[in-house]
């Protein structure tokens, strides 16, 4: 491994020399030498997939893992993604294709129906398929999509994600998203945050972030009680009551809850009255001016007709003790 590092330092001081030659050749030559790389690619990551296989049926049980580590230093997160290619596709099949390795990950998943993947791999023969582009090969047309779509699956739009990801402190460093989606705000979330999703399509998606930890898996089923510093996210409307609940025992006793909720939320007396149960309070609300347009599907739609806001919610403190602040949409 050292060696190849080596080498790969000595070939980018080889290039930033040249460049400043301004060798309209060389550009071109490496341009092209560029392309023909980035294609094989996806041929390498099949074909290790398919090696990796082989050792694992070769191997006693339990013991593939133990070997990764020693002979190659892979996590299992890793070795699984290629092994996945490998289960769907046949190395030579990529060969010369253009597709993103993020890309080639979500098009192999479990749950992506062959036909999407075969018309990747078409496409893929003219073009690049990046990640943008799978995710628009995934999504149903409207005539096909699905009836059990419902206010739940709503997601939320990336300048609001941010938003609320600024709201974190520095030494808040065990993070937990109970509802994390397809990750809209775990992208923005530092790394080696606890992600749960129970859909598991959208936890296949959102395990293309490679830098938080994934559970395919309902929040409400979490033990690890007192552990974080902030449980952060969109909380889905229905569940909202008991995901809050749930996640005001697993942060720590000085921990605290950033939850996107109707603005209203706590107006409802069955909801003010449960949440009075809960030995929590409201330390801050953030207002969100106008009404939030969220995604469906990826794509912003502006059906809901309330106003939203972030709460800061904590425990153990005498009495609702609030304060007001205002984000506005950029």
């Amino acid at each position: 491994m050292e060696e190849i590092l080596t080498l790969e330092a000595r070939e980018v001081e080889v290039v930033e020399s040249e460049v400043v030659d301004d060798s309209s050749d060389f550009l071109r030559d490496r341009a092209q030498e560029i392309r023909n790389t980035v294609k094989r690619i996806p041929y390498a990551i099949a074909s290790v997939g398919a090696m990796l296989l082989e050792v694992k049926e070769r191997v006693e049980h339990g013991e593939f893992l133990a070997w990764m580590k020693r002979e190659l230093d892979w996590d299992e997160r890793m070795a699984q993604r290629f092994m996945q290619v490998a289960r769907r596709l046949n190395p030579t099949t990529l060969s010369g294709l253009q597709i993103q390795p993020s890309a080639l990950y979500l098009l192999t998943a479990p749950s992506t129906p062959d036909e999407v993947l075969e018309s990747a791999i078409e496409v893929a023969q003219d073009r690049e398929v990046t990640l943008k582009l799978a995710k628009a090969l995934l999504k149903p047309k409207k005539s096909e999509q699905k009836d059990d779509w419902n206010p739940d699956n709503w997601e939320t739009p990336g300048w609001l994600a941010k938003e609320i990801s600024l709201l974190l402190e520095p030494e808040e460093e065990k993070i937990l998203e109970p509802t994390a989606g397809t990750g809209q705000i775990a992208a923005w979330l530092p790394e080696g945050s606890v992600c749960y999703e129970i859909d598991k399509a959208r936890y296949e998606e959102g395990l293309l972030d490679k830098v938080n930890l994934w559970r395919n898996a309902d929040i409400l089923t979490c033990t690890d009680f007192c552990t974080y510093d902030v449980a952060i996210g969109n909380l889905p409307f229905s569940k909202a009551l008991p995901i809050l609940a749930h996640c005001l025992a697993l942060i720590k006793h000085s921990g605290r809850c950033l939850f996107i909720l109707p603005l209203d939320f706590f107006s409802s007396k069955q909801r003010a009255e449960a949440f009075g149960l809960m030995g929590a309070y409201v330390h801050k609300v953030y207002r969100l001016v106008g009404r939030v347009a969220y995604l469906r599907d990826g794509e912003e739609e502006s059906r809901r007709q309330i106003y939203d806001a972030i709460f800061d919610i904590r425990l153990s403190a005498p009495g609702m003790q609030s304060a007001e602040e205002f984000i506005w949409k950029p």
